[in-house]
């Protein structure tokens, strides 16, 4: 028997593991070419499950208000927190000292500047003039308003049955007899 080198003995074995090697690959490509569709339908579908159950679960009553009931939950604790906040802020004496000086600034202040711009007749006729269009604009407004309410029939038909009332509840009281 003949004994053969390493490289021989290498060759020989690389020849017969090269067939094996593109076999194999071949069968990958033709495995993964056959699996991909089914895959990529797959995940598909899971991304579509996910998506619904996500809305529905968003949508669900008892979902929306716990969600809800959290929101409340949150927003009295803020208040409440910022509530007992302020309160110690305020029992603070040094707070209060501040506050009050500040509050004395301001009103002085304002009385400064308000008789300074009450005895400027071009701005006491611009206030006057701003107050008489306030006061027409608000009257117009409330007019609209009115016209507007009583264009509904619903309304109209409390307001009849309003003055019908007091006008029923009128003729019922007697004057005093002499």
């Amino acid at each position: 028997m003949k004994e053969n080198g390493l490289g021989s003995t290498f060759v020989r074995h690389l020849v017969m593991a090269v067939p094996w090697g593109i076999i194999s690959i071949l069968v990958f490509f033709v495995a993964i070419a056959i699996i991909k569709e089914p895959i990529k339908k797959s995940i598909q579908y899971g991304v579509q499950t996910a998506i619904y159950q996500a809305a529905d679960f968003a949508w669900d009553k008892t979902t929306v208000a716990l969600v809800k009931k959290n929101i409340k939950k949150g927003i009295t604790f803020g208040t409440c927190t910022a509530r007992n906040g302020i309160i110690e802020l305020l029992n603070d004496p040094q707070i209060k000292q501040e506050i009050k000086q500040g509050m004395r600034y301001t009103v002085s202040e304002v009385i400064k500047g308000t008789t300074d711009y009450a005895l400027d007749p071009v701005i006491f006729a611009k206030v006057k003039k701003n107050v008489k269009k306030g006061v027409e604009f608000t009257a117009q407004r409330g007019r609209n308003e009115i016209r507007l309410l009583l264009t509904d029939p619903e309304i109209k038909q409390q307001v009849k049955k309003a003055l019908e009332y007091s006008g029923t509840t009128f003729q019922q009281i007697k004057p005093p007899s002499d």
